[in-house]
């Protein structure tokens, strides 16, 4: 887990959180039949859903909801990710809290009904964010639960990407999220993890849910990620970090390779675990030169419970000089 992650250090809180949500305590359930001794019903939907209400209200002061059946976010996950980001501007020299005259404006391809990035980043570190979708459903939850949020509604624009006239001409990733001329400092992505409904359905059922617009698109998250990258071509600097987490390995592999093939000149990848789950972050740019992508993203020896792993260059890229971190 990131160091400057919240929930890193920080055991949970039952007892006080049933006191302030009680429709917690109706996934408390017993560990076995007949047992007195109970714990929190992981394998609920219902519950992660229930769980996540009552963290996004306590650690965030943010109102949320979903509507049944949508995908329910994992927070510490997810901001795991917003922190690399974070890491990522640093390195850039545009980011440093507190610190920072310039705003940071970031882009969630496909934000879901849940909007979770773009409640984590103006919460925590009050950027900006455009939140793009081309799905009905998913449009109106998140522009509901920004709506129910006034204090981050100047912040957070929720934009339909199939107004722009790239979804139109078959460009519907990167190009239809922004604006004709719009610059960011960033993009974001959780990807469709599967390639169709079938595979989906093989997939054992988990507890955090997902409509098949979510979870599935053409060619899964491999194809989809690179159709962001070869939009990433024409956008270029208009955008300072491409990013997207990945659900496979090998997604990662191919994914870094066409980045290679392409000699783009910033890249980093990094790894998110959570418990028993793995995910990958991949992240390039065309402003970030050789060897400002060589440095260290943060400096984290001192937090607590930190054992940061010494970065290596990608042994993959045996014959190229262009940098491929690990953080």
């Amino acid at each position: 887990m990131h160091p400057r992650n919240v929930y890193r250090d920080r055991p949970m809180d039952w007892e006080g959180m049933m006191a302030r949500h009680p429709a917690l305590e109706a996934h408390w359930k017993p560990v076995r039949p007949g047992s007195d001794r109970k714990k929190f019903d992981w394998n609920s939907y219902e519950a992660t859903v229930a769980l996540a209400k009552a963290l996004f209200l306590d650690d965030f002061g943010v109102q949320w909801n979903l509507p049944e059946g949508h995908l329910c976010p994992s927070l510490p996950n997810r901001i795991n990710y917003v922190h690399w980001i974070e890491d990522l501007l640093q390195l850039a020299g545009i980011w440093q809290k507190g610190h920072t005259e310039q705003p940071v404006v970031g882009i969630d391809v496909g934000c879901g009904a849940n909007c979770v990035y773009a409640l984590l980043g103006t919460s925590i570190h009050g950027w900006s964010f455009v939140a793009v979708d081309v799905d009905d459903g998913a449009l109106k939850a998140a522009k509901s639960i920004v709506d129910q949020n006034p204090h981050l509604k100047p912040l957070v624009e929720v934009r339909d990407a199939r107004k722009s006239i790239h979804y139109l001409q078959g460009e519907s990733v990167l190009q239809s999220a922004l604006l004709p001329g719009e610059e960011a400092t960033f993009t974001m992505c959780n990807p469709p993890f599967f390639a169709t409904g079938d595979e989906a359905g093989l997939n054992p059922k988990t507890d955090f849910g997902g409509t098949m617009q979510e979870m599935v698109c053409l060619g899964g998250e491999e194809k989809f990620v690179k159709t962001m990258v070869m939009e990433s071509l024409e956008l270029k600097t208009r955008v300072h970090w491409f990013t997207t987490m990945v659900g496979k390995k090998k997604t990662l592999k191919s994914v870094r390779k066409l980045l290679h093939a392409l000699n783009v000149p910033g890249l980093r990848t990094t790894e998110f675990v959570q418990g028993r789950t793995h995910r990958w972050g991949i992240a390039w740019s065309f402003k970030e030169g050789v060897y400002s992508a060589m440095k260290p993203l943060r400096n984290d020896s001192n937090a607590p419970g930190s054992k940061r792993r010494q970065e290596q260059p990608d042994s993959s890229r045996k014959k190229s000089s262009l940098p491929v971190l690990h953080d």
